[in-house]
């Protein structure tokens, strides 16, 4: 319908017949899958007119199927998916890392005015920096640190975004 498949307007036989098809297809070429769809049956993508793989899930911004996908990444303008995901937290780990090292020499500055003899005189000097530091733990630091702790997380149970959002269906 508009080049677009909707399922829930299949009868029950039509379901049957699909189901049926597509498990000839992958006995007929020795492939097990293990997830299906809401109907039941082998998940297919009707985008790219292939059976997808466990795992795996049609990205709309690429336009093909994508095993082991987690998320399109707006800032690498890719999918992060089984290929490029060490490669994600290791952005996402120096990153941190870098932030980290930024905020703690950046601590000399607190620890220079807490220790000179002139605290009102400095502190007109003092107020933008402290605010700079601030704005710098808010706007990189968190953001950053706690999508590391959650891939961290994501890897530790062996999920992707996409899966914890919608845990998929086991035969």
């Amino acid at each position: 319908m508009g080049d677009r498949y909707f399922p829930d307007q299949s009868n029950q036989e039509q379901v049957r017949e699909q189901s049926k098809i597509l498990d000839d297809f992958s006995n007929e070429h020795g492939l097990t899958f293990v997830e299906m769809d809401a109907h039941g049956k082998l998940r297919y993508c009707y985008q790219c007119s292939l059976i997808k793989p466990d795992r795996s899930h049609h990205c709309s911004s690429c336009g093909f199927c994508v095993v082991k996908f987690d998320h399109h990444c707006p800032w690498i303008n890719k999918c992060v998916s089984y290929r490029n995901y060490k490669y994600f937290l290791l952005y996402l780990f120096y990153g941190t890392t870098f932030l980290v090292f930024e905020l703690i020499t950046s601590l000399e500055v607190l620890i220079r005015f807490g220790l000179s003899d002139n605290i009102m005189r400095d502190l007109d000097d003092f107020i933008p920096v402290a605010v700079s530091i601030l704005i710098h733990i808010g706007f990189s630091y968190y953001p950053l640190g706690e999508l590391l702790i959650y891939h961290a997380r994501l890897v530790w149970d062996n999920e992707t975004t996409c899966e914890q959002a919608k845990p998929p269906l086991i035969r």
